[in-house]
């Protein structure tokens, strides 16, 4: 299986996300991650236009925030999250940066403020070498 991967623009946060394209199931997904958006867009199986063209659906996930564990090894964690933040969640995510083998310095939590309609960063810093 082939993928292609690009940088395009946030559609929920202007920051750059990233693209991925699978070209055997001609499935594309964005994911943000400063702000956690995601979308995912795929053909509709055996849906096709009169003309023989393909149907997609498209399913947008608005970002509630992001997460990434970067470990020193170089590998690392990166997500979006499912659920709005919680204190118990922040206590997790800031013990695990304590576990010798992670990179706190590069590692982050952050969070989607749609009322100020920015992104908030709760623990970390976000690396400037991200996309």
């Amino acid at each position: 299986m082939t993928a292609v991967l690009d940088v395009v623009d946030c559609e929920q946060c202007n920051s750059r996300a990233f693209y991925e394209f699978q070209t055997r199931t001609l499935m594309a997904t964005v994911f943000c991650p400063r702000c956690g958006y995601r979308e995912e867009t795929r053909p509709i199986k055996n849906r096709k236009t009169k003309s023989g063209d393909l149907i997609y659906r498209t399913l947008k996930r608005p970002g509630i925030g992001a997460y990434m564990l970067k470990q020193r090894n170089g590998v690392s964690e990166i997500g979006a999250l499912d659920h709005p933040l919680t204190h118990q969640t922040i206590a997790r995510f800031k013990a695990n940066l304590m576990h010798p083998e992670i990179d706190a310095a590069r590692s982050f939590l952050t969070q989607w403020n749609p009322k100020r309609q920015r992104v908030e960063i709760v623990v970390g810093k976000v690396p400037r070498d991200l996309p």
